[in-house]
């Protein structure tokens, strides 16, 4: 059977941003990060390839620090990030790295829908630039799902991955009486982390649960880690591979 898809005429971009996290296709991409920070010199573009590098510009205390090494463990090959002193100073970040090359992806620490605007604007700038990228942002803590809506309607760009955080599904699977269930955790089988290429029992990493949704029937919630998929698990080669039918119809490869 053949299927037609019929489309106006015109140029069309794909944006993936698959390549800043770590997965079956190997490393990351280069990340830009504007953030609140105390040290270092605001408005400047700093480039770092190693957590500790970062730890050295500007102290392991700092939040643009922390982001910058949350980053790394979720698969960011370089972090091209710039301190931000105070709210007004967001704007001038996003214009240094609108600028800079091969960033992949834009995140920030605000929450403010209007710096999340100017976010936008710059990555839509930059894209028109052939600077090709898309931007990361997050809702503030204890918005609801009403108010994520309207977040969402405010940013209204296919440039701009708007997360919910969740502590917020939590909090309502909570409010909705489910608070008391027993938690499963999805997550890969290969290793304690959330990664799999931190084969067996890795020192010093972090779980990130990016969704939680509940079973009711089943009677437990379930926590889902790292980009782990809830589907019949497999094993890397599968029993159906091995399974034939021989011209004398006998089966063979059978448990």
């Amino acid at each position: 059977m053949s299927v037609t898809n019929h489309e106006r005429p015109g140029v069309y971009s794909r944006y993936d941003a698959s390549t800043v996290v770590k997965g079956r296709g190997g490393g990351g991409g280069c990340v830009g990060l504007a953030a609140l920070c105390g040290t270092g010199t605001a408005g400047t573009l700093y480039t770092f390839n190693r957590y500790e590098e970062a730890v050295t510009a500007f102290g392991g205390e700092e939040t643009l620090t922390e982001l910058v090494r949350l980053l790394f463990l979720n698969g960011a090959a370089q972090v091209k990030a710039v301190p931000v002193a105070e709210e007004a100073g967001y704007k001038a970040a996003f214009s240094v790295l609108e600028a800079a090359e091969d960033i992949a992806v834009v995140v920030c620490d605000s929450g403010e829908l209007t710096v999340q605007q100017a976010l936008r604007d710059s990555v839509k700038a930059a894209s028109e630039a052939r600077r090709e990228r898309i931007a990361v942002v997050g809702g503030k803590a204890g918005e609801n799902a009403t108010a994520l809506v309207q977040r969402a309607e405010g940013l209204n760009s296919e440039r701009v991955v708007l997360t919910a955080n969740a502590k917020k599904q939590a909090q309502q699977l909570t409010d909705l009486g489910f608070g008391d269930l027993p938690i499963c955790m999805a997550k890969t089988q290969y290793s304690f982390s959330d990664d799999q290429s931190l084969l067996g029992a890795p020192d010093g990493f972090t779980v990130t649960v990016r969704n939680v949704k509940v079973s009711a029937g089943a009677g437990f919630l379930v926590a889902l880690t790292g980009d782990i998929m809830t589907m019949p698990g497999l094993p890397k080669v599968p029993a159906a591979e091995k399974i034939d039918v021989d011209e004398n119809g006998k089966i063979t490869g059978l448990f």
